[in-house]
Parts: structure tokens; sequence; C-alpha cells
């Protein structure tokens, strides 16, 4: 089901992470780690006390133990995501990670570290036998619209092959085939139209409100999109996740940015700092769009942003770009100023989308 607050929804989209070994620990067992270094560093048992005191009495965490915090991270590993609940984990503990106290937690490089193996084990959980016994809960919910996917001979083997599943040939047909005027949505998703032009009246200044400088880490190509238009597509756990080119041109720029894995679900404008979340970015250069930077987000949870391209390949509009991992996710699609006309049905609220489907068209024909 879809949440209705686009607030909420900014919130839950979540942060995937590539498959990666807890250093010699193998998955399960890292939460046991977590036990050993609260009981071997006395400076994390007293910090994780005092951001526990400081939760509200409205808080989740309101009268949790250290104890109790062991167990919260035990339990989420193994979690299996239902479709009714699938932030199950995620929502309470973005709450403790965005609080006064949550400041302290990571800010210790102890936790923070652990935190990470955690987030990798998490998905490691992800890829065992296990996870799949959720799979036919989710093959069930009519928002998932199964007949549009490929089903494995056999089944899926893991949650990750369910999450990852691959689209039917036809199941979403190319908007403006042949014409690389019509721009296309990278993803399935909701779409969100973000105002960006914010040119000061009296110099007729346009500034980086959104610090794409920063988002695309000072790329000598940044400069380009201030003032520019930005849409955001929202991917619900629903979702199909692989991302598509919005565009036909040349990758002239990829990168790949670790950012952080914080992200605040009461933070409604949260793509103002950008430049703080696990990104890729890609920069294509068009014909008919000038430059376009396409920035796949990743936030809480467990996973990455997988590219499958690379810097100099030339895409056609609707090719895949690279896929997520498990969770939610958002993609935004920059523009330079006075590239791009938007179809009417682009606004501020939510707006299904599906991938490879018209969004808009270029100005600059």
């Amino acid at each position: 089901m879809k949440l209705q607050s686009s607030a909420v929804m900014a919130g839950l989209v979540i942060l995937i992470t590539g498959i990666a070994h807890a250093g010699d620990l193998s998955w399960d067992q890292v939460p046991a780690e977590f036990e050993r270094l609260i009981e071997t560093t006395p400076e994390l048992g007293a910090m994780l006390d005092e951001v526990i005191s400081m939760q509200p009495d409205t808080s989740y965490w309101h009268g949790y133990t250290r104890e109790d915090l062991v167990r919260f991270f035990e339990e989420w590993l193994v979690y299996n995501p239902a479709p009714e609940n699938p932030a199950l984990y995620i929502q309470p503990f973005d709450q403790l990670a965005n609080s006064e106290g949550g400041e302290l937690l990571f800010n210790s490089n102890v936790f923070s570290s652990w935190f990470i193996r955690f987030l990798n084990a998490r998905g490691e959980y992800l890829h065992t036998p296990a996870s799949a016994a959720v799979v036919p809960v989710w093959l069930a919910d009519t928002a998932i619209h199964i007949e549009d996917f490929v089903i494995p001979e056999g089944g899926f083997t893991c949650f990750n092959d369910y999450f990852l599943r691959e689209l039917r040939p036809g199941a979403r047909p190319l908007s403006g085939e042949g014409d690389p005027s019509v721009l296309v949505s990278p993803a399935d998703g909701s779409i969100f139209r973000i105002l960006a032009r914010d040119i000061d009246t009296n110099f007729e200044v346009k500034r980086d409100v959104l610090n794409i400088r920063q988002a695309l880490n000072n790329s000598p190509y940044s400069e380009r999109f201030i003032g520019g238009d930005i849409v955001d597509i929202l991917l619900w756990f629903t979702d199909y996740h692989h991302f598509h080119s919005p565009v036909s041109g040349e990758i002239v720029e990829i990168g790949e940015y670790a950012g952080s894995y914080n992200y605040d679900f009461a933070n409604v404008d949260w793509f103002r700092d950008l430049a703080r979340h696990k990104r890729l970015c890609y920069l294509i250069e068009t014909e008919d769009f000038g430059l376009v930077a396409m920035i796949p987000v990743g936030f809480w949870g467990v996973g990455s942003c997988i590219n499958e391209r690379m810097e100099g390949e030339f895409v056609e509009k609707g090719e895949e770009l690279g896929h997520f991992g498990y969770g939610g996710s958002s993609i935004l699609l920059v523009f330079e100023p006075g590239a791009v006309q938007f179809i009417p049905e682009i606004t501020e609220d939510a707006s299904p989308v599906r991938v490879r489907s018209g969004i808009g068209v270029s100005t600059r024909i």
C-alpha cells in the first residue's frame, strides 16, 4: 500500500547496499560482535546509555536499555520484509539516529564502523534461502503486478532474487521511440516536481539552492545545472528496482559517492542535503536536452546503487543503467535551465509513473 503523505513517502525511501563481507565475521555473527564491543569498550556502553536516556517519552526508544538495542539488531538482521510492514525496523531506527542522541551515536567511530558491517550482513541474509520464505506473500500482493515480471524456473531462491525481478518483454513500452526529444521516466515510482529555480530578482543571480555542486562532487559540469529543473522519482518497496536512461546521449561522467547512511524521515527537503547521501551520478550529454544529470540515491537499509555502464558509452533512451538492492530508493533528474517542459500530470504532489513512460519534452528543438 502506498503512503499518501509525500513527507512520509520521502522518508520511507531506503538505502540499498551491495553484498559485502563484514571482515572475517559471518553475517550471523555481527550482532554478537556488537554485544562484545559493548562489553569490552566501556565508553561505547556509556554512550548508548546516554543516547537512550535522551529519548523523549513519545519516542519508540523511551525506556529501552542497551540490551534491548542488541536484541533489536538481532531481530532486524533476520527480518523477512513483509508487504504490510516493510520498514518495521527501519523507521524506529531512523527515529533514534535522527534524534539529538543519534548525533552522538554516529559520531562514534566504533558504532559507525560496526553499523556498516551490520548493513552488509543484513544484505547477506537477504541472499540466503531463508529469506525466500516471505516471497509468496509479496507475489500475492496485487500492487506487485507480478504478471509484468519474469518468474525464473523453480521460483525465486532468495528475497533479493525476487526484489531484482526482471520485466517481461513489452511490459514497459518506450514512449517516443525513435524520438530523442521525448524524456522518459528512469524508474517505476511516484514522481515529484521540485521547483529548483531560485533567481535573485535584484541581481539576477542564480543560486545553487540544492547544492548541486556538492551533489556532483564539484564536477566541472555542475555549473550548467544551477537554476535548472529537477524531478524526483521515489520508489516504494513494491516497485521494480532497475533504473534506465531517461534520454539518449553520451555518458560523459559517472561518479559513485559513499555519502551517509543516515536519513531523516521527517525532513521533507532531504534533497537540499543531497551530498550527504549514498548516490550514483550519471552526466549524459544529449542533442535535445543539453547535459542531463541522473542521480540514483540510497538511504537506510541494506544496499547499494549498482552501476552497469562506463564513461564514454552512448546510451539509448530506455536502456538499463543499473539497479538498486533491497529497499526503496530515489532518482533525481537535473536539467540545464530552460531545457525541458514536463507533461501537465507532473506536479509537486506524488504522481504514479512507470519506467520508460513519457514525462516531458525538450524545449530546445
